[in-house]
């Protein structure tokens, strides 16, 4: 499976991006493939932080923020898991970060 793929739940199943159902063991690999490339993953809490977590900002700004940049194209759109679950790709939110300076 090449990073363009993507598994999506549909139900009690996954769907690949070709529209084939995916079994659990393709999922797991896939996701194991994906960290071991450097294709890790960040959810919205360990983007813009949460004190009650104990999770820094790596960007200081309030969720609603965050949101709006997404919509006005400020931000990188994330990829959907599920229907309350999104998540970033961390180059991508590394890229962010070094063109707004906001690391060395």
């Amino acid at each position: 499976m090449n990073s363009d793929n993507y598994v999506l739940p549909l139900g009690k199943c996954f769907v690949d991006s070709s529209g084939q159902v995916a079994d659990e063991s393709l999922i797991l690999e896939t996701f194991v493939n994906s960290t071991q490339t450097n294709h890790a993953f960040l959810r919205l809490y360990q983007i813009v932080g949460d004190p009650r977590r104990g999770v820094s900002p790596l960007l200081p700004i309030s969720r609603s923020s965050w949101w709006q940049g997404i919509k006005d194209g400020r931000y990188p759109a994330g990829l959907k898991l599920g229907p309350k679950t999104t998540v970033w790709r961390k180059l991508d939110i590394d890229a962010l970060l070094n063109s707004k300076g906001e690391r060395s």
